[in-house]
């Protein structure tokens, strides 16, 4: 027999428990953004709770909100879903109520939880000595697994402990928008200790290969967080840093959010310490049976390089892998950016790449609206079609979605300056390497065709020798235009025929080579006459 359908007054109460939770106490936003789903839904609203209504009511946008342009909606709910899932996954006693909210909307839906049954079978299992899992050398994860630890306490003051417990928090947060990491939370950690158990243990409890543990000190108006990441397969720590910051008149929740971005960049992005770790292995002890984070892996050992090989190997994992998983969004997604990239960088292996990759762009966003990888795919498309407006739109869809991701970021901060803002741009790569030293240097193209346009060549040229692409046309390409301009015709011949030796076709297709870069009709014209005075025949179509 069917459960019966949750009362009103149940899904309220059962609204209230979860409201008091500490999860949800540390964010005045998210619980008045819960509460409002939630009561309207039960007043019989749910039909108008549309993104426009929830930003207006809740949010305090105004009357000019558009969702294209501005995700806080988005975001919200997908914290939300976050937060929700925690609570019911580490809670002991969660309540009679499971409510949550699909994807794909902001209508949030109530159902029972059933209490399990106790048979003989089950009451004698209970009995018996826990089953500790394999060690996580052993583990077959479909995703990369991290534990967050609480945060020692090394302050006299007592504030600091909410402000510890608030900070692991946020790190957690922003660990789960990388889309192929699952973190088990400080919530669920935090009864475990390193004064009492190893590392080893500890992520055989839980079943996790990194585990991420420090401390914390606040004393005046400083900051100081000590951070390591272990890797519980070996028992040894293989990121450390420290971060320092000043408080001042900061809001304390501002400056959670900005000591988690700086860590979890550090770890959990493109270029952080869990994926060069993964990516060694995955390199050593290759097959041809990937697991989602393995292809991942495989996605992400080829983006800081552009190495041709490394792409097809990333595709040819990805393409196999969506044939099994084609409702994954976060595989879609990444084959859009690769389809979308194998245009960009000029490797031509896909047939109708910007068809095919703005296709797989719109489906992953269709699965899940906060994907980040697929509005930066469809944002790539929109500007090597040179749509300004539709690039427009989806490129500040990008950053917001995850910022801690400094790859994200740097792209972004790629195409805005190309676009022709140069300054922000160059604030965003600025802000990508703050976050992640390790980023790779083709964020100086922005600065390139800033000084190129304006005619200083010297600073161009400069600038072209620190963008570090060896298997990518575009570094010499560059460098052969502002050899040009310079009247260096040695130098720039020796880099014309590094252009032609890895883009051969490039001398019979160089305006699709260039417009790879120049989004501008100025821009294409002006690096056309530099590779024109290189010896490069190239002519622009009106």
């Amino acid at each position: 027999m069917s459960a019966q359908a949750p009362q009103n007054q149940e899904i309220l109460n059962q609204l209230e428990s979860i409201l008091a939770d500490p999860g949800f106490s540390a964010s005045p936003r998210l619980k008045e953004f819960f509460r409002f789903i939630v009561e309207e839904t039960v007043a019989g609203n749910a039909g108008q709770l549309k993104a426009y209504t929830i930003a207006t009511t809740v949010f305090g946008r105004g009357p000019d909100f558009d969702p294209l342009h501005d995700p806080v909606v988005r975001i919200e709910t997908a914290k939300l879903r976050s937060r929700l899932l925690e609570y019911y996954v580490d809670t002991p006693n969660p309540g009679p109520i499971r409510i949550e909210v699909p994807k794909g909307g902001y209508i949030p839906t109530f159902s029972r939880i059933s209490a399990p049954s106790m048979d003989m079978e089950e009451t004698n299992a209970v009995s018996e000595p826990e089953k500790q899992p394999d060690p996580p050398s052993r583990t077959q994860p479909t995703k990369i697994t991290v534990a967050v630890l609480p945060l020692i306490n090394l302050s006299d003051d007592p504030g600091a402990h909410m402000f510890n417990e608030g900070l692991c928090n946020e790190i957690t947060l922003a660990l789960t928008r990388f889309e192929d990491l699952s973190i088990v939370s400080s919530y669920t950690t935090r009864q475990l200790s390193l004064k009492e158990e190893s590392l080893v243990s500890i992520a055989q409890r839980l079943g996790v290969r990194f585990i991420l543990h420090g401390s914390v000190q606040m004393y005046n108006n400083l900051v100081r967080l000590y951070a390591e990441l272990a890797d519980a397969a070996t028992g040894t720590n293989i990121w450390a840093e420290r971060f320092d910051l000043q408080i001042d008149d900061r809001d304390l929740f501002i400056l959670q959010e900005e000591i988690a971005q700086r860590l979890v960049s550090r770890i959990g992005d493109s270029f952080g310490s869990i994926r060069r770790k993964l990516s060694f292995e995955l390199v050593t002890r290759r097959d041809d049976n990937l697991k989602f984070y393995e292809t991942m892996l495989s996605y992400h050992n080829w983006m800081p390089s552009f190495d041709r090989n490394l792409f097809m190997q990333a595709k040819e994992d990805l393409e196999r892998l969506i044939i099994t998983d084609s409702h994954n969004p976060a595989v879609v997604a990444t084959l859009a950016d690769l389809y979308a990239s194998d245009y960009q960088l000029g490797y031509n292996t896909v047939p109708d790449a910007l068809d095919k990759a703005q296709e797989f762009a719109l489906r992953a966003i269709a699965m899940d609206g906060s994907s980040q990888t697929a509005y930066w795919a469809l944002a790539l498309n929109f500007f090597l079609r040179r749509n300004r407006p539709q690039f427009e739109k989806a490129i500040v869809q990008v950053v917001p979605l995850n910022p801690a991701n400094s790859y994200m970021i740097l792209a972004t901060g790629l195409l805005v300056g190309l676009a022709g803002n140069f300054d922000e741009g160059i604030s965003l790569i600025q802000r990508s390497h703050e976050l992640n030293p390790c980023s790779p240097g083709w964020g100086k193209i922005v600065e390139y065709f800033k000084h190129y346009l304006a005619g200083d060549f010297e600073a161009a040229l400069n600038d072209s020798l620190l963008i570090n692409t060896p298997d990518c046309f575009w570094e010499p390409m560059l460098r052969a235009a502002a050899f040009g301009q310079l009247e260096r015709c040695d130098e720039a011949g020796n880099a014309l025929d590094k252009l032609l030796a890895i883009q051969p076709d490039f001398e019979t297709n160089p305006v699709r080579y260039i417009g790879t870069l120049a989004f501008s009709a100025e821009a294409a014209e002006a690096l056309s006459q530099g590779l024109n005075k290189a010896g490069l025949t190239v002519i622009m179509s009106g």
